[in-house]
């Protein structure tokens, strides 16, 4: 995924995410390299709260690709 295409340039991403297995789950992002890491983190309160933040560091990034990629992930809050 980080290798070619939109992401290629990416050489670290990291922060804080959520999934609609387990809304009210907070979860960790961290990649560098070839290795994602995804590890629980906390609990949402409320869960309105839940949000995704995460931080992509590279080189000759495409913002626009990156976030319209990001974006066609995302699945309604609970």
């Amino acid at each position: 995924m980080f290798r070619d295409g939109t992401f290629k340039n990416v050489l670290r991403s990291k922060g804080f995410i959520w999934t609609d297995e387990h809304p009210r789950k907070a979860l960790m992002w961290s990649h560098a390299v070839s290795i994602i890491e995804i590890t629980p983190y906390g609990i949402w309160e409320p869960i309105e709260a839940a949000e995704q933040k995460v931080v992509f560091i590279g080189q000759d990034l495409d913002k626009e690709s990156i976030t319209q990629a990001l974006d066609s992930a995302l699945v309604p809050k609970p």
